[in-house]
């Protein structure tokens, strides 16, 4: 059935965001996961601090109960770490579970094996400095909030208003396709396989982008430019019309979204976004207009 609908064995969103279907072969796969375990880690002190109790608990304790969880802990940290890309992000989003699963353990074993009059003191100790990266969350939440709406509820409402079901190409494609009909042409490969595929084989490029362009009969390309060094999006077929920058970013792909329109529609559509752009965007978003 996967095969059917165009699909491979993994879900296209692990594909993208790991480094599974990097490798062609298992040498080289076992090559790549060793690397990042001894170089490129990045799950982040609070994390490894877990991991380092987990083991003590792993070792010392003789409560089976203990050993099963923090073992499990332990091998899903590692395999986390192996083949994850993206380690700590803004709170804690991916690995969320991994530092819950591993302050559970900490307080089992603290709660069986610490004197009673110890535990509180030193279960409290434990949940306080495992929240302290989390103490501006408030802050940074309602900072996050207002940028996913200064950009991308704005391309969804725009695209919405205007082209609702025309065929788009975009790498952030999360509000975009949740609010409107369009036909998309994943850039980033969450949404398309054929576009994932391209990358993971290292082909993702000019020719093969602009090829995908045209076979999809795309007519709005809205991207971060800065995702895609390697492609020109202005050529003969497609021309830029403007960008959106929003201000004090901490949580989209990137401050700058920019829009381009195939040629033959370039005068609609730049009418349309200009329209939207002086009419319709909050007024902290900087627009910039390209007759």
């Amino acid at each position: 059935m996967a095969l059917h609908f165009g699909l491979g064995f993994f879900p296209s969103s692990i594909m993208a965001k790991s480094i599974v279907g990097d490798q062609l072969n298992l040498i080289s796969l076992i090559s790549k996961v060793f690397y990042n375990l001894t170089e490129k880690l990045k799950l982040g002190i609070y994390i490894d601090v877990l991991i380092i109790i987990n083991l003590l608990i792993l070792l010392k304790s003789k409560n089976n109960r203990l050993f099963y969880l923090s073992l499990i802990f332990i091998l899903t940290t590692l395999i986390h770490a192996s083949f994850s890309r993206m380690g700590v992000h803004y709170f804690y989003r991916y690995d969320a579970y991994l530092v819950l699963l591993g302050i559970i353990n900490i307080y089992i074993f603290l709660n069986d094996v610490t004197p009673k009059k110890w535990q509180k003191a030193i279960i409290y100790s434990v949940l306080i400095i495992f929240h302290i990266p989390h103490l501006f969350s408030p802050i940074i939440s309602a900072l996050a909030t207002k940028n996913i709406y200064e950009q991308q509820i704005q391309m969804a409402q725009f695209l919405k208003k205007y082209k609702n079901h025309a065929n788009i190409a975009a790498n952030d494609i999360g509000a975009i396709t949740y609010f409107t009909e369009i036909k998309l042409l994943d850039l980033a490969g969450l949404g398309n396989y054929e576009v994932l595929k391209l990358i993971k084989i290292g082909n993702f490029n000019n020719e093969t982008a602009q090829k995908l362009l045209l076979d999809y009969n795309v007519e709005l390309i809205i991207v971060y430019e800065d995702w895609f060094k390697n492609i020109s999006f202005e050529n003969d077929y497609y021309k830029k019309m403007g960008e959106w920058k929003i201000k004090k970013n901490v949580v989209c792909g990137g401050d700058t979204v920019s829009f381009y329109s195939r040629k033959d529609a370039f005068n609609l559509n730049l009418e349309l976004f200009k329209h939207y752009s002086e009419k319709e965007l909050p007024k902290d978003v900087v627009y910039k207009i390209i007759e």
